[in-house]
């Protein structure tokens, strides 16, 4: 600011950082999961200023968990332009009944709001295990060309 009269002039100077909501939130994490196994998922906050809070919405088949993450569990990184990349992991072992996973991820202002990533969706798998086969004694061969009845 700068004003002038005849008797002099005078200037004064301001600073002013605004506050903004995230220009995006998004999760990275795997399409597919072994049942029983762990998993973990990144949420990333781009371009904010203040640095938000992180929450979790996590949905296994239809039990809904939430997770807050606080301020601490949030690693976040200063921009060149000043604005703050944010930063979320959450680790969880899906339970053996879980068919998928649906987890979002909030990253929230104060006095200014939220904004949400994408609902990210992981198929939770049964994994392979060895075949067991019964009809014949341990350790028998079957004859080639023979038919064979296996329960």
């Amino acid at each position: 600011c700068a004003a002038e009269n005849p008797t002099g002039r005078a200037t004064h100077t301001i600073s002013v950082q605004t506050h903004y909501l995230p220009s995006s939130v998004h999760i990275d994490a795997p399409e597919t999961v072994d049942t029983g196994e762990g998993v973990t998922l990144l949420c990333t906050s781009m371009a904010s200023f203040p640095s938000p809070t992180i929450k979790w919405i996590v949905e296994t088949f239809g039990n809904i968990t939430e997770v807050d993450d606080t301020v601490g569990d949030v690693i976040t990184d200063v921009m060149k332009d000043g604005s703050i990349t944010a930063r979320s992991e959450l680790n969880f072992t899906s339970a053996t009944s879980v068919k998928y996973i649906r987890a979002e991820c909030r990253a929230t202002i104060d006095n200014l709001g939220e904004s949400r990533s994408t609902f990210h969706r992981i198929r939770a798998m049964t994994p392979l295990t060895v075949p067991n086969i019964s009809g014949l004694p341990e350790l028998s061969s079957l004859p080639g060309g023979h038919p064979v009845s296996l329960a």
